[in-house]
């Protein structure tokens, strides 16, 4: 999904992140004190991660600048906020602030609704959250022109096509994984070294960046993720 998307459906930008010597810095010139926000992170025009914020939207994000210790998930987007930014990335945050419903008398949390709505259809690379959009049972002969294989989700499931060029093989169960070139034998796009791409104790995930790629192998927390031996990641 791209950034027109979001702003065509009442999205409004706040912010735009900055990296300062290594610092994480959101700059704005927007009230972020209202609490109940649907937000998201904008690469290059490409949305790559939602999330809401049940307290003032200020705060949230602040935790992503300077996560605490027990903040794995502020920890880990602040590794690939920096990451893009080195990468010279432009990273916006756009938000809304939806009214709260009700369904038959009953309170409807519109905020939790919309994230998790757009979660599953738009699965953000850096969301770890959501459902694959389609299962591929099969994956096509080899021919002489490339195809670009499904990528996985975080619990091993094949999804959709993806034609990055740098891929990530996590094996949760040996705490290890690897970085691969996408074109490189052990890779084969997301299709893995024997094919299937599905696998019982790992998943991949797909970058189109070197970077990206490295921020995300260390917001892992595992310490033996590095490059492929056969192609140098």
């Amino acid at each position: 999904m791209d950034l027109q998307t979001l702003l065509d459906a009442g999205f409004e930008k706040v912010g735009e992140w900055r990296s300062n010597g290594g610092d994480l810095v959101l700059e704005t010139s927007v009230d972020l004190k209202r609490p109940g926000a649907v937000y998201a992170f904008v690469a290059e025009g490409h949305v790559v991660y939602i999330g809401v914020a049940q307290r003032p939207l200020s705060q949230r994000l602040r935790f992503y600048s300077k996560p605490g210790p027990t903040q794995t998930t502020s920890q880990r987007l602040k590794l690939l906020l920096l990451g893009a930014l080195d990468s010279h990335q432009i990273i916006e945050v756009v938000a809304i602030w939806p009214d709260q419903s009700e369904w038959n008398g009953l309170p409807v949390d519109t905020v939790a609704g919309i994230e998790s709505a757009l979660i599953t259809l738009v699965r953000p690379v850096w969301n770890k959250r959501g459902k694959p959009r389609q299962r591929i049972a099969s994956l096509p002969p080899r021919t002489g022109t490339i195809s670009h294989p499904a990528s996985g989700d975080d619990a091993g499931n094949v999804v959709s096509a993806d034609s990055s060029a740098f891929w990530v093989y996590i094996n949760d169960l040996r705490k290890r994984g690897a970085i691969h070139v996408a074109s490189c034998s052990h890779c084969n796009y997301g299709r893995g070294l024997h094919g299937g791409g599905q696998r019982a104790n790992g998943y991949w995930r797909s970058f189109e960046t070197r970077e990206l790629a490295n921020a995300f192998a260390k917001s892992t927390g595992y310490p033996d993720v590095k490059p492929c031996k056969v192609c140098g990641g």
